[in-house]
């Protein structure tokens, strides 16, 4: 290393970061300063909190030959999450590894908008998705305008991304610090250790999560539901394999169960119930809401129903047509399949909007994340296929991110 803009002197770890900030920012690197942090605290072997109160230290030679090794990779680069091998979502570290994609802060409303509607569903509140945004302004679901923008599918150092339309609650970010939904308990917060279900305990919602990928998705909603069941597929075995690590990392790994397929491939040889361990959650029809329709995980399972109270997903949504901009980092790194889905972007999403129906039970929830300009055309074949309650999210840019549909209870409607 080179010293630039900064004192000559043993290199401590203030001067560390200070050359690698200076140094990053020549390169291009975003968030200069919280890279060169993780990746510091990374060759240390200790938590990034830690560098503050060691800025005169002086790291030994073995570390700073991982150091070097590491910023030489990030200013060609290589995602910085790939090179410490861990990533922050909904205030959960999880393993990532270049078989999977890195969770972005855009999916967080994903989980939180579930984990709400559950909890809201269990405290007796609507199951329908809200109108409002967040001024209390009527919005028409799933008809906001996308401006014009690059696609970079959740660049690392996204702010912390706000559900803000169509209800009146807080931003995602507010969420993760703590805000309580309207059953009184913080979402975003981590369950306490070992709060899977009791033996005997009634399990209230079946949840799928399409596409797995790091399984944070997944990993995250068992933490914030402690009584939900949890099912996740996803077409590469590398990527459930991590996935089934971040589960027991968390402690939620006897809640989720996981398997290798596309969509819902996996699930067809079981039809008479996603796994034998859950034969136990056939339970009888619960109270409805204001609308007449079923809360989210009362449907009555018997042998040959759908399986599941809710979908949800990542799906790959990157547009293959010439021109689609992509972060290069992005492009070059991550894996393809858990990107690119057709000229369009929508393949896969045509597939689940399609075939989600006879998967869930009746006034059952999907939830799905697109990218920044497909509201439009989602919401579009949403409402051309008969779902109901089409609903939108946007996250902290203004982009609606997050669709959110019900499935009628006259499962001929949409099938």
């Amino acid at each position: 290393m080179v010293a630039s803009n900064v004192d000559s002197g043993p290199w401590t770890v203030s001067r560390l970061l200070a050359w690698t900030r200076d140094y990053f920012g020549r390169q291009g690197v975003e968030s200069p300063r919280l890279c060169a942090e993780l990746l510091l605290a990374h060759a240390m072997g200790c938590p990034r909190i830690r560098l503050y109160t060691q800025y005169e230290a002086v790291p030994g030679p073995d570390v700073l030959e991982r150091y070097r090794e590491a910023v030489k990779a990030a200013a060609a680069g290589t995602p910085i999450a790939y090179l410490t091998g861990v990533k922050e979502f909904f205030s959960l570290e999880f393993e990532v590894t270049p078989d999977v994609l890195i969770p972005r802060p855009e999916t967080e409303i994903l989980v939180e908008r579930t984990v709400r509607l559950l909890r809201e569903s269990e405290a007796g509140g609507h199951a329908a998705p809200a109108t409002e945004n967040v001024a209390g302004t009527e919005v028409a679901p799933g008809t906001g305008d996308a401006a014009a923008a690059e696609e970079t599918p959740g660049a690392e150092g996204t702010a912390g991304a706000q559900a803000t339309p169509c209800t009146e609650d807080t931003a995602a970010a507010q969420v993760a610090a703590g805000a309580e939904d309207t059953a009184g308990a913080p979402i975003g917060r981590a369950a306490p250790a070992g709060s899977a279900v009791p033996a005997g305990r009634k399990v209230t919602h079946r949840i799928l999560d399409l596409g797995t990928g790091s399984g944070c998705i997944a990993v995250a909603l068992a933490k914030n539901l402690p009584d939900a069941a949890l099912f996740a597929s996803d077409i590469s075995e590398a990527a459930v394999n991590v996935a089934r690590r971040n589960a027991a990392r968390h402690g939620v790994a006897e809640r989720i169960e996981f398997r290798v397929g596309d969509l819902f491939a996996p699930w067809e040889a079981t039809r008479e119930g996603p796994a034998e361990a859950n034969v136990s959650l056939q339970r009888e029809r619960g109270p409805t809401d204001d609308t007449g329709a079923a809360r989210p995980g009362s449907a009555t399972a018997r042998p040959g129903s759908a399986l599941f109270d809710v979908i949800v997903s990542n799906p790959p949504y990157v547009a293959t047509a010439p021109g689609t901009p992509v972060a290069e980092n992005v492009r070059k790194y991550e894996p393809h399949a858990a990107l690119f889905a057709g000229p369009d972007g929508l393949d896969v999403i045509r597939r689940i909007i399609a075939e989600a129906p006879r998967w869930l039970a009746p006034n059952g929830h999907l939830l799905m994340e697109m990218a920044f300009d497909q509201a439009h055309k989602v919401c579009g074949l949403l409402n051309s296929s008969h779902w109901q309650h089409v609903t939108t999210y946007r996250d902290a840019a203004g982009y609606e991110r997050v669709v959110h549909a019900r499935r009628p209870a006259d499962a001929a409607a949409v099938e």
